[in-house]
């Protein structure tokens, strides 16, 4: 595994939006990651969704988020360990239910598309 990969390590939502959005950690009975435009917008959620459009449900749990992040360093592991440095820019895989697609990968720079198709609860 490598050390300080959370760093620099941002989840956006890929859930038919324009274009990516970055998600929230939010705090409920659990701890999870939620596409902003899951909330109203309001003073609190400036970036949520109007009353016109659909709430998006999409989120990521953080035992999830744990699971996808040891899964993407272990990828990255095994391609330094073979010497063949990978750009993975583009590089998807799945954690069950949730697609995952690398939106962006650079040295201190990650971006992970997450489209969660399971329930949500």
């Amino acid at each position: 595994m490598l050390s300080n990969f959370w760093k620099g390590l941002t989840f956006y939502c890929i859930n038919g939006h324009e274009h990516p959005i970055e998600m929230i950690y939010k705090e409920g009975g659990t701890l999870f990651f939620a596409c902003p435009k899951y909330m109203l917008v309001d003073d609190e959620h400036p970036d949520g969704h109007e009353r016109y459009e659909s709430a998006c449900p999409n989120r990521l749990s953080y035992p999830d988020a744990e699971k996808i992040v040891s899964m993407m360093a272990d990828a990255v592991h095994n391609s330094l360990a073979g010497d063949d440095f990978c750009d993975f820019t583009g590089y998807r895989f799945k954690l069950r239910q949730i697609s995952v697609e690398v939106l962006r990968y650079s040295d201190g720079d990650i971006r992970l598309g997450i489209l969660n198709r399971g329930p949500v609860s």
